[in-house]
């Protein structure tokens, strides 16, 4: 039998589920036209078929089942596989019995394989400053908003952000390794998930006074004489962009690579910070 591909990162879409005000659930999820290709691509238009049951359980309540068969051309007969679905009304549990059966025959199975049964975040975090300091007012502690989670008239909890998948690896079992997710809404970098086993960057002593006064060679920054130290965490990405100054891309490199904050936006830019402060010469 064909082993169905895997997931292309943009087929991956993710949702949101409060749990709390303060606690938010990331959910991957493909959808059924996604799985419907991927069948098709495997096993041949018209070499697969469905069909849904419903069957009464124990207690009396009803569960959805989806059947789906394939047609092994190697002994010329058909397989079938089923499972039963979630969800409020039929529609939805038709979906997800869908879903879950094309599961068993190899479609999205990676999704099942990070560490955690549920990715469960945060919806607010300390706020820090561009060296990663903490904020405060008044001697109290400030948050920023890495979700938005808002209550509608029923008193329900829901979240209006956008999520996008980074950073998505998988290792030669097809398993996830590498994850990383960002709130388009918010502009933060929400969760990052670290193959067991990577390999950090050593510590290497600095002295980081000697790069938080260097001053820009362009733009407003140059004209007022503004130190990197003064420089909010996206001045500081679109500078290293723009400069062709090796000192002062060094210098944004060290400040980065010791503001956990800025150090992910410039990740989620598509800037390996940790292999650039690796090559320079401290």
């Amino acid at each position: 039998m064909k082993i169905p591909r895997t997931l292309k990162e943009n087929e991956i879409h993710i949702k949101a589920i409060p749990q709390s005000l303060k606690k938010v659930e990331l959910m991957l999820y493909t959808d059924r036209i996604t799985i419907m290709n991927i069948m098709d691509e495997t096993y041949g238009v018209g070499k697969w078929q469905t069909s849904h049951k419903t069957r009464t359980k124990g207690d009396g309540s009803t569960e959805m089942f989806c059947e789906v068969k394939v047609f092994n051309e190697e002994i010329e007969q058909w397989l079938s596989r089923d499972d039963a679905g979630l969800g409020i009304n039929d529609k939805i549990q038709s979906t997800d019995a869908f879903k879950r059966a094309c599961v068993l025959w190899g479609v999205g199975t990676e999704l099942y394989s990070l560490p955690e049964e549920k990715i469960v975040i945060d919806a607010y975090r300390p706020a820090v400053d561009s060296y990663g300091k903490p904020i405060e007012l008044n001697g109290i502690q400030q948050n920023e908003t890495i979700v938005n989670v808002e209550q509608d008239e029923n008193g329900n909890y829901f979240c209006p952000d956008v999520f996008k998948i980074t950073q998505y690896h998988l290792d030669d079992k097809y398993m996830i390794d590498g994850l990383a997710i960002k709130n388009l809404s918010t502009g933060k970098m929400v969760y990052t998930f670290i193959p067991e086993g990577f390999e950090k960057p050593r510590k290497r002593a600095v002295d980081i006074t000697r790069y938080e006064c260097i001053i820009p060679d362009i733009g407003k920054y140059a004209r007022s004489k503004t130190p990197l130290k003064n420089l909010s965490c996206e001045e500081l990405l679109w500078l290293f962009d723009h400069t062709k100054q090796a000192q002062i891309k060094n210098g944004i490199v060290v400040l980065v690579h010791n503001n956990p904050v800025a150090k992910e936006l410039f990740i989620s830019s598509g800037i390996n910070v940790d292999e650039a402060y690796k090559n320079i010469n401290i």
